[in-house]
């Protein structure tokens, strides 16, 4: 879950504390400001568009299909967390639209950032190739640009307390359990 998600509804375990709009509801919406205004383009600012990611998968195709059944032609952005997407997921949007999405930085500690290769070692080293040549696949995808590090790069420099997972050789500080 993100660190400083502005949504914290979003990192409980259950989906059901996400409430998104019904996918014909939305494609309703599109659909009227698509023929009375011409609207053509559409940029969903929604911290996380597809939901918790086990309705990800999901909402994606349904809102896919509905915008291709009605035959809309029309292009969109989105927001999601970089967990829930998947090929297929982004193969679906585009076939309906999709032409930007704003994929949320987890964090900027590298010991998150780097969660998919360590899943791709430890699936490897338990002989499971098909989970090994999926985590690499996220790996490759989300890796960490250095767009995001420069878009963290002020604040880590500002606060380099924050970041002592950042540094070469770092010290935890325990804290008293209750």
């Amino acid at each position: 879950a993100c660190r400083y998600c502005s949504s914290p509804g979003m990192t409980g375990p259950k989906p059901g504390r996400w409430r998104g709009r019904a996918v014909t509801h939305m494609v309703d919406e599109i659909e009227q400001l698509h023929h009375r205004y011409g609207a053509s383009s559409f940029n969903f600012v929604d911290e996380d568009f597809l939901g918790h990611n086990r309705l990800a998968p999901e909402r994606a195709a349904a809102f896919a299909a509905e915008i291709q059944r009605r035959n809309l032609r029309i292009a969109f952005s989105i927001q999601v967390r970089p967990d829930s997407l998947d090929e297929t997921t982004i193969s679906l949007l585009t076939s309906s639209g999709l032409v930007y999405v704003f994929v949320g930085i987890e964090s900027d500690d590298p010991e998150d950032l780097q969660m998919h290769y360590t899943a791709m070692l430890a699936h490897r080293g338990a002989g499971n190739m098909e989970a090994a040549a999926r985590a690499e696949t996220l790996f490759k995808r989300f890796k960490a640009e250095e767009s995001a590090q420069a878009i963290t790069g002020d604040r880590r420099r500002a606060k380099p307390e924050e970041n002592n997972e950042r540094q070469m050789i770092h010290e935890h500080e325990g804290v008293r359990l209750r």
